[in-house]
C-alpha cells in the first residue's frame, strides 16, 4: 500500500519542481525582456528630448522637474543593469 503512493507522489513531486522551474525561468526572462526594451525606449526619447533641448531649450520653459525624473530613472536603470 505504501508503495503504491508513494510513487505516485515522487513523480508529482518531480513534475511541480520542473513546472516552478520552467514557470521562474520564464519570468525572469520576460523581465529581462521588459527592462532591456524599457532602456531602449528611454535612451532613444532621452536622444530626441536633448536634441529638442538643445534647439529650442524646452526643458527649462515647460518641465522644471524633467532633471530630477531623469536622474532617479538613470539610477533606477543602471541598478538593473547590475
Amino acid at each position: 500500500m505504501m508503495k503504491k503512493l508513494l510513487l505516485p507522489c515522487i513523480i508529482s513531486a518531480i513534475v511541480g519542481i520542473v513546472t516552478g522551474f520552467t514557470v521562474c525561468q520564464n519570468t525572469v526572462v520576460s523581465d529581462e525582456k521588459l527592462i532591456n526594451s524599457y532602456s531602449n525606449y528611454y535612451k532613444a526619447t532621452e536622444t530626441l528630448l536633448d536634441t529638442l533641448n538643445e534647439e529650442y531649450n524646452w526643458v527649462d520653459s515647460f518641465d522644471s522637474d524633467y532633471y530630477d525624473c531623469k536622474d532617479e530613472l538613470d539610477k533606477l536603470l543602471n541598478s538593473s543593469a547590475e
